[in-house]
């Protein structure tokens, strides 16, 4: 008897779960990205027609939306603006560098070479300028080089992914509310993006509070955090219906629930969350976003066609992209860590892999109908799989060299 297809659908979710699973623990134990290979599942669910295109395409603005809520929540959650204050400036300083020479170079060269429109053009930097993975990164650091430089990059990770969709979605907003590109458009785009901004602060921090009210009722019962998850969704839900960033406000609410203890002068236990509470969220979080991470990398690779692989300009497109990220890192690390040794510099240069963030926002674009977006997610693609390439080739040569000097 053959399987139904729902029988079917269930099996593939099932494999697709084990394989990230068996995947994440190759990365632990070995540096190999597991990135690379659900990207490749996916291609080849796409290519034995196992799951309907029509499918893919209902569950996709679904699970876009919650990976973006995943990833910002995860991102607050973790970021201890004291902390960043006082240990990450060097961190923050190459990031936003490698950012800025990054978007700036991808735009000029894109629009000047390839004929991109502005908009496209600052998409792709939007979505690909700069992002460094919070899963290749920690584990692959953690084997091979000091804690410092572990702390350095896992900051860098978290810091560029929250810059990175800010700008996505401040682009989106000026696409979608048709404002030309130019300079007559900056005073539109500017007003749209810090009105959409000043609903998500107050939205953000007002919900924020009344959760750490919640939390101190009833932050020790069970499921505790399925309420907060919940909760969080709202957030994104009511401040988007009141015409503000939904994405920013889950940033705004989880950074302020993370950081309300050591910002506020009032000794009120209410105003307060307990840091076993925050770790177990953490903790929890990071489990879902696990999962989520693992079925939207195979979701990107549904995208993709074998025909992609064939194509020479699928490796001019891509290939001009990383050579622009490879030269805006080694700039941003040579000048922020000029006193550093070479050998860490050289290890900190190759931590680039992307992965989950730029993987969301290039299948985003999709959903809003953006000009040349099958081509996004195809340069997206690409410049996911070779940066995590470069990252295990290069870091793996600097670790070996490092313990071999060390004998």
């Amino acid at each position: 008897m053959s399987p139904s297809a729902t029988q079917t659908e269930l099996f593939v979710v099932a494999a697709i779960t084990l394989i990230g699973f068996f995947g994440n623990l190759l990365l632990k134990r070995k540096g190999v990205p597991v990135t690379i290979f659900l990207i490749f599942v996916g291609l080849l669910i796409n290519m034995l027609g196992i799951l309907p295109a029509r499918e893919v395409d209902i569950l996709a603005p679904l699970l876009s939306s919650l990976t973006l809520i995943m990833i910002l929540f995860n991102v607050g959650i973790q970021l201890d603006i004291r902390g960043l204050m006082e240990h990450g400036a060097s961190s923050i300083a190459r990031s936003t560098l490698y950012i800025a020479l990054s978007i700036l170079l991808l735009y000029y060269v894109f629009t000047a070479l390839f004929g991109f429109s502005g908009y496209e053009a600052l998409f792709l930097g939007s979505i690909v300028g700069g992002e460094t993975t919070m899963v290749v990164v920690p584990y692959i650091a953690a084997a091979l080089s000091s804690k410092g430089i572990t702390e350095s990059l896992t900051l860098e990770s978290v810091y560029n992914s929250m810059v990175l969709i800010i700008l996505f979605f401040a682009l989106l907003s000026g696409y979608q509310s048709s404002i030309p590109f130019g300079l007559s458009g900056l005073g539109p785009l500017a007003q749209t993006f810090f009105s959409q901004l000043s609903v998500a602060i107050v939205g953000g921090v007002l919900l924020s509070l009344l959760w750490v009210r919640f939390a101190a009722l009833l932050g020790n019962t069970e499921y505790f955090y399925v309420a907060t998850l919940g909760y969080v969704i709202l957030v994104y839900w009511l401040v988007s219906l009141a015409g503000g960033s939904g994405v920013l406000s889950v940033l705004v609410f989880a950074l302020t629930v993370r950081n309300l203890s050591s910002v506020s002068s009032n000794p009120d236990a209410r105003l307060n969350v307990s840091s076993i509470l925050l770790n177990y969220l953490s903790a929890v979080q990071d489990e879902i976003t696990f999962f989520l991470r693992t079925f939207f990398l195979v979701f990107l690779g549904l995208e993709l066609s074998v025909g992609a692989f064939f194509s020479v300009s699928s490796y001019v497109l891509s290939g001009t992209a990383i050579a622009v990220l490879v030269f805006s890192r080694l700039v941003s690390v040579e000048l922020v860590h000029r006193k550093m040794s070479q050998r860490d510099r050289d290890f900190i240069f190759f931590c680039m892999a992307q992965g989950l963030t730029p993987a969301v926002l290039a299948t985003t674009i999709l959903q809003f109908g953006v000009q040349g977006g099958q081509q996004l997610i195809l340069i997206t693609t690409f410049v996911i799989i070779f940066t995590n390439l470069l990252t295990v080739i290069g870091t793996t040569v600097v670790g070996r060299a490092q313990k071999t000097g060390t004998e």
